[in-house]
């Protein structure tokens, strides 16, 4: 399988195309929450194969040499490159059939977070919604030991696209 379109604006729309420094005009740099710098639509950048850190690279001036996106159109293109490996991620993890819009939510999260092996064991073994959805609006919501509303939310947007094919930003669901 493969992102829909959908799956795929919505996660535009969620990374968003950011400066990491708005007194300088340009695609900068930013780090995530976790201290790892991104660029464009939320690549991790890395040096020799390890994640490019605030903690070795303090300052968006010490990261600009590794910065390869000067344009939106190349930030759209690193994207893409990104959901292609992890779909191959995705569909290989996954041993059950899936609707689309539940390919679509493990991507959107595998994206985000990498694998979680929790995750698609409940998957794969047809764990019941309400322990699926309690898992998933539960989980992956901290960084640093903090909880962080920008995560709660992104994980509760997962699950309502999972349930219900709701690709809006809307938050209506609760933990549950």
């Amino acid at each position: 399988m493969q992102l829909s379109v959908k799956g795929f604006e919505f996660l535009k729309c969620y990374e968003t195309v950011h400066d990491g420094d708005l007194h300088q005009v340009g695609l900068q740099p930013k780090p995530d929450a976790s201290g790892i710098w991104t660029e464009g639509f939320g690549h991790a950048m890395t040096r020799n194969g390890k994640f490019l850190t605030v903690k070795e690279y303090p300052t968006i001036e010490s990261v600009l040499p590794f910065s390869s996106i000067s344009t939106e159109e190349e930030a759209e293109r690193l994207l893409k490159e990104d959901i292609a490996s992890r779909e191959v991620q995705v569909n290989s993890w996954v041993k059950v059939p899936l609707k689309q819009n539940q390919f679509d939510a493990l991507l959107l999260h595998t994206y985000n977070c990498g694998k979680s092996e929790t995750l698609y064991r409940l998957v794969n073994s047809g764990a019941d919604e309400k322990a699926l959805g309690k898992w998933w609006t539960g989980h992956y919501t901290t960084s640093a030991g903090e909880v962080l509303k920008g995560l709660v939310l992104r994980r509760m947007d997962e699950w309502e696209i999972w349930k219900e094919s709701d690709y809006l930003r809307n938050y209506s669901l609760e933990r549950s």
